[in-house]
């Protein structure tokens, strides 16, 4: 499984996902997204208030924790992201994948 951010190429720390379903570190994606409205991976058009922070109303736990963390949960995210992608209201994608780390 890949925790890797494609865009600063180390441990994803923040954990957000796009509504394409790809994961970055918050603070990468939205430095990229205030310069370039596309996904990095599949170019398709994300919008910073689309994005999800996954950790967001948690203490932030350091690099290892959040590895594990993104790693134990990744099949989730797949699961669900192939399952619920394309639906009307994809956002419902990112509160189930949120309501399950709680």
């Amino acid at each position: 499984m890949n925790n890797t951010c494609c865009i600063c190429y180390d441990d994803i720390v923040d954990c957000t996902i796009t509504p394409c379903g790809h994961a970055f570190c918050y603070q990468c994606i939205k430095e990229w997204l205030s310069r370039v409205p596309n996904c990095p991976v599949c170019k398709s058009r994300v919008l910073l208030n689309q994005i999800i922070r996954v950790n967001k109303n948690k203490n932030q736990p350091t690099k290892n924790e959040q590895s594990t963390t993104f790693q134990d949960n990744l099949p989730l995210i797949k699961f669900w992201g192939k399952l619920l992608l394309g639906l009307l209201f994809p956002i419902l994608m990112f509160l189930v994948i949120i309501q399950l780390m709680d």
